[in-house]
């Protein structure tokens, strides 16, 4: 048996490949053990998929080329580096062919994909980002679809996080912190004003640019300010909640992202 250029043999990169598609939720984990002793057998993996799963030859081509989607290819787009990763999504940062600009690319995954309420929430938050324009928030321009990618193209911000700041133990002084103060509350005012709640307002939503501003990105829990969730089902982060939100079914307005606002600058 030859081995591969790492030194390891093709049926373990193919084993690895698997796990990869599992893992990235191209593939069930009951569908990945069942391939696993056909794989260990020698058959060819990507021949499996199209005959027995009745994949496309075009999909599978296209997952073994960008790596099971972990290096994404977009017409109209140079795709670069990870830029983060959620639970319903990644960015990446892009370069648009067209002029060249900086944007950041927010993919949704294939659990967001297969989950029509995760689809909805995504693409109706792109629709909302292209009719928002305030400095303090993220700008976005649309979604879009490529293959069974659904993507939304938005600002790309050079900076981090207040998180990632607090992370790795950073100083925000006072006269910083009131300066994110000050530039969050007018992005949540304006939001009040179209009548919208943000309803995640915390470290990690707050990002900070190289030339001091503050932008509130994320806005896949963002809904009308009378919405009302589910009885029973509290929407946001557990530490930022406020009451009302926490107990669930009750209707959130600016007040709760005032809360979550004031929890988050104590941190």
């Amino acid at each position: 048996m030859t081995s591969s250029p790492q030194g390891k043999s093709p049926e373990q990169d193919e084993l690895r490949y698997l796990a990869l598609l599992v893992h990235r939720g191209y593939l069930g984990v009951a569908q990945g053990k069942d391939l696993v002793p056909r794989v260990k057998s020698g058959l060819p993996l990507d021949a499996m998929l199209v005959e027995g799963l009745g994949w496309k030859p075009a999909k599978v081509a296209w997952l073994r080329e960008t790596h099971a989607g972990e290096n994404p290819r977009i017409p109209g787009f140079q795709v670069g580096i990870r830029l983060g990763q959620g639970g319903s999504a990644e960015v990446f940062r892009a370069k648009s062919d067209v002029d060249g600009r900086p944007v950041a690319l927010k993919i949704l995954n294939q659990a967001g994909l297969r989950n029509p309420e995760m689809l909805k929430a995504f693409v109706e938050e792109g629709k909302r980002l292209a009719q928002l324009q305030h400095p303090g928030l993220v700008a976005g321009f649309g979604v879009a679809k490529y293959s069974d990618q659904v993507f939304t193209k938005l600002e790309f911000i050079e900076g981090e996080t207040l998180q990632q700041r607090l992370d790795r133990g950073a100083d925000v002084n006072e006269v910083q912190a009131w300066k994110i103060l000050l530039q969050v509350a007018s992005a949540l005012k304006y939001l009040a004003d179209q009548g919208l709640v943000h309803r995640d307002v915390k470290p990690g939503n707050i990002m900070l640019t190289k030339g001091g501003q503050a932008k509130l990105i994320d806005l896949g829990f963002c809904a009308a300010t009378d919405m009302a969730c589910r009885e029973g089902l509290a929407v946001g982060t557990a530490e930022y909640l406020s009451p009302e939100q926490a107990m669930g079914g009750a209707a959130a307005d600016v007040r709760s992202d005032i809360y979550s606002l004031g929890v988050t600058l104590s941190r």
